[in-house]
């Protein structure tokens, strides 16, 4: 994760994102949170949820808040092979939320890591969509400027849309079993169904996602098991 984003947190609460995956995860599940910050998130599984909860966290510093509320925190970067020979079990739930777009090969890191998923388990992450209406635009305006957070943060190294999302978890060896979308940033869901939204925009959301996902959601969240 981006070093904002801890504040964004402290801040604003949980984004759509977590709190989809809240909803996806299940009670008292084996758990390891791939960028998993200061451990926010692992905080709120342990409170709400219950079960065991590792992490994986490149930043030292932050990992070692995580480590106060994770039953382990393993400091690296999972694109490192060492790391990956690290961790030892199996996990029924693997979190990449806000990671695969950090990463140099996210491809090689989904092969590598499948290993640890049980067989009826699940991953679930959350990746930006480059293809939004608003970066259509931009483009069309003539920008791509990087910025602190957002679509085009600056320490994003890979950019997906729908179709390159779905063919690199395929090529993986997962199958998305459930697809939802998040509008505007943290912490405000309008398509998810993550959050209450009342009345006729929640409704009129879910039917343009259903025709157009690739062009109004800002991020997409997934749920894939191992094919």
């Amino acid at each position: 994760m981006a070093d904002n984003y801890g504040k964004i947190f402290e801040e604003m609460g949980y984004g759509g994102a977590h709190l989809e995956a809240l909803k996806l995860i299940g009670g008292n599940k084996r758990v390891l949170d791939i960028g998993c910050s200061s451990g926010h998130l692992i905080k709120a599984i342990r409170e709400k949820l219950g079960g065991v909860v590792d992490g994986i966290e490149v930043n030292a510093k932050k990992a070692k808040l995580a480590a106060k509320i994770a039953r382990k925190v393993y400091v690296g970067s999972v694109e490192d092979p060492e790391l990956i020979d690290q961790l030892s079990g199996t996990y029924d739930v693997l979190l990449f939320l806000d990671v695969l777009e950090h990463l140099n090969d996210p491809l090689s890191v989904l092969k590598k890591i499948r290993h640890l998923l049980v067989d009826d388990g699940c991953l679930i992450a959350s990746v930006p969509n480059i293809a939004n209406w608003r970066m259509r635009l931009s483009l069309l305006m003539g920008r791509f400027e990087y910025q602190e957070a957002g679509l085009l943060d600056k320490s994003h190294l890979r950019f997906f849309t729908l179709k390159s999302l779905k063919e690199m978890f395929n090529e993986a060896g997962y199958r998305i079993v459930n697809l939802d979308f998040t509008l505007g940033g943290p912490p405000v869901v309008l398509g998810g169904v993550s959050r209450p939204n009342k009345g006729f925009l929640k409704m009129f959301f879910r039917v343009i996602f259903h025709f157009l996902p690739g062009l109004f959601a800002n991020q997409f969240i997934l749920k894939a098991v191992k094919k």
